[in-house]
């Protein structure tokens, strides 16, 4: 079974495949162009052709609403050309299998963190809410002394397995913790006449 598995839901693009290691890219945007570059150079680095892809985990977030929608929407559309089932899995439950007994935690927006904790749903609360705790993030994450980072590259294919584990899961949907920054106008548009 091969597993290819990536996520743009932060400032990079990151991809791993198979028993190959992870590809990583820091950028804050440019996700869109350089997922495929990155697919395709992680599945010659794993020896994995395109018809050895038996199943696809996507990153789902939380994160950016345009980097979370990339990976979702390059895992159905891989998912449904390939003919393998697509997974969808987030960084903070990646985090929490891999230290259970901290708070994980992905940076967001201003001085506000995406967090859960172990048998808890994702969550946002203002960095102080987390002080004193042991957390654990990701290497995206702004540096903080006491927290436990592990590199994204070690992620991947925590997430990979997690997706392998899940039978007839339904297809990765984004995971959304607050509402979309952008609302449609108030006012409704000119009638336009005949």
């Amino acid at each position: 079974m091969t597993t290819l598995t990536f996520d743009t839901s932060g400032p990079f693009c990151a991809v791993h495949a198979g028993t190959g290691p992870a590809r990583v890219e820091w950028m804050k945007t440019g996700q869109a162009e350089q997922l495929f570059l990155l697919i395709q150079a992680a599945l010659a680095d794993a020896g994995v052709k395109r018809g050895d892809i038996t199943r696809i985990c996507a990153g789902i977030g939380p994160g950016n609403f345009t980097g979370t929608r990339i990976s979702v929407a390059a895992a159905r559309g891989l998912a449904l050309s390939l003919g393998c089932p697509a997974v969808g899995v987030s960084r903070l439950e990646a985090l929490l299998t891999l230290a259970p007994h901290r708070t994980a935690a992905v940076a967001a927006y201003a001085d506000n963190l995406f967090i859960q904790v172990s048998g808890g749903g994702p969550a946002i609360m203002h960095r102080s809410a987390v002080a004193g705790q042991e957390i654990i993030v990701d290497d995206s994450f702004p540096h903080q002394s006491d927290a436990h980072v592990v590199p994204l590259s070690k992620i991947l294919p925590t997430m990979a397995g997690i997706a392998t584990a899940r039978q007839d899961a339904p297809p990765p949907a984004p995971l959304y913790l607050r509402g979309p920054g952008a609302v449609p106008p108030r006012e409704l548009p000119p009638k336009i006449l005949p």
